[in-house]
């Protein structure tokens, strides 16, 4: 499924997007995340991320015109939703955005089989406060992406996502080693956003 995913440079934007979307607000501060690292607060980068489910090429394109001109990158993906259990409630959610590098020794194949086959179950366990997991995966071809893949870790609240993200401390030591094997964790990022409401 063709999905489009907009990295925003403005936190007020407002594109009139006819397909299917959904607009999400970053935190002025990756504090969330901060927390969960044990790390300072610092400014995000991105104002905030757009998820768009256009239903065919002239919708595509539609969005892609309105999300250019707010965004600081603009990806076309294909997503793969691994389980949902917000149903119709992510207007009230926590998403957290991770953009993800593989490491330079791993073919695209055999990052997205371990990424989909390995890391999600395992997520499944050790991340209790996931309500929502989807990977999206960019097209390849062409020039090498500064990133392949976006993730979205969606918690039903603020407090799932600081005090759910991991079942323990062996969950979070279990799911640090996994990801050393498959991404570049000088690449990529991540983010903490809500919806806007509508």
């Amino acid at each position: 499924m063709l999905k489009l995913i907009a990295l925003l440079s403005d936190r007020d934007a407002a594109p009139q997007i006819d397909a299917p979307h959904l607009v999400c607000r970053a935190d002025p501060t990756d504090a969330i995340l901060a927390d969960l690292q044990g790390a300072t607060a610092q400014p995000q980068r991105y104002a905030g991320v757009a998820f768009v489910w256009p239903r065919d090429a002239a919708e595509c394109a539609a969005a892609e015109s309105a999300l250019a001109p707010h965004s600081a990158a603009l990806h076309r993906l294909r997503e793969v939703l691994h389980w949902d259990e917000l149903g119709g409630g992510r207007e009230r959610g926590v998403v957290l955005t991770y953009l993800v590098k593989r490491r330079a020794d791993l073919a695209f194949a055999a990052f997205e089989t371990h990424y989909r086959e390995r890391h999600a179950p395992l997520a499944r366990v050790h991340h209790p406060g996931i309500a929502r997991y989807v990977q999206n995966y960019l097209e390849q071809g062409g020039a090498e992406p500064p990133i392949d893949a976006i993730s979205e870790l969606w918690s039903r609240s603020e407090a799932d996502a600081r005090t759910r993200f991991y079942r323990d401390d062996e969950s979070r030591r279990v799911i640090a080693e996994d990801v050393r094997r498959f991404v570049d964790l000088r690449g990529g990022g991540a983010f903490a956003a809500r919806p806007r409401p509508a």
